[in-house]
C-alpha cells in the first residue's frame, strides 16, 4: 500500500486482531515508519500519531516455594534441583561451577557454561548452604 494512502482505519484494521505485544509492536514499526516518511516529506501526517495499542497485560511469575520444592518427586534430580533453588543459580551458572569456585563455605559465581555470566550483576557470592552437586552439561534431563 502507498503510504501516502495509508488512514488510520487501515491501521486499526490491521492491529485489532493481533495478540496485545503484537499488536504493540505493529504499531510501533508504522510508527517508526510514518516518522521517517514524514522526515524525508513522503507525507505530511502520520495516520498513527497518538494511536494507542491493546494494554499488555503481563501475569505474575509463580515461583514454588521451598516447601514445594521439598515435598516435589524430582528424582533422580532432586539434589541438583535443591542446590539450584538454595542458592539461586541458573542452571548455566551451576554447571560451570568446579570446586576452586567453592571456598571458605561460599561459592564465588563469575561464569557460566557459554562464558561470562549474563550480566556484571550476576557475578556474586553466596553462602554455601548445601553440599555441591556436580552438574551434567547437557541441559535435557534437568
Amino acid at each position: 500500500m502507498d503510504l501516502r494512502e495509508i488512514k488510520r482505519s487501515d491501521i486499526q484494521v490491521l492491529i485489532v486482531p493481533l495478540a496485545a505485544q503484537t499488536s504493540a509492536m505493529t504499531l510501533a514499526v508504522i510508527k517508526s515508519i510514518s516518522r521517517k516518511a514524514m522526515a524525508q516529506a513522503l507525507i505530511e501526517n502520520s495516520p498513527a500519531h497518538g494511536m494507542k495499542g491493546k494494554a499488555i497485560s503481563v501475569a505474575p511469575r509463580r515461583f514454588l516455594a521451598w516447601a514445594e520444592i521439598k515435598r516435589s518427586e524430582f528424582d533422580p534430580l532432586k539434589e541438583h534441583i535443591h542446590f539450584l533453588a538454595l542458592h539461586g543459580l541458573r542452571w548455566s551458572e551451576a554447571v560451570a561451577l568446579d570446586k576452586e569456585d567453592i571456598r571458605d563455605g561460599w561459592i564465588y559465581i563469575h561464569k557460566s557454561i557459554h562464558g561470562q555470566t549474563k550480566s556484571r550483576a550476576a557475578i556474586r557470592t553466596v553462602l554455601l548452604v548445601s553440599y555441591f552437586v556436580k552438574f551434567s552439561k547437557i541441559p535435557k534431563p534437568l
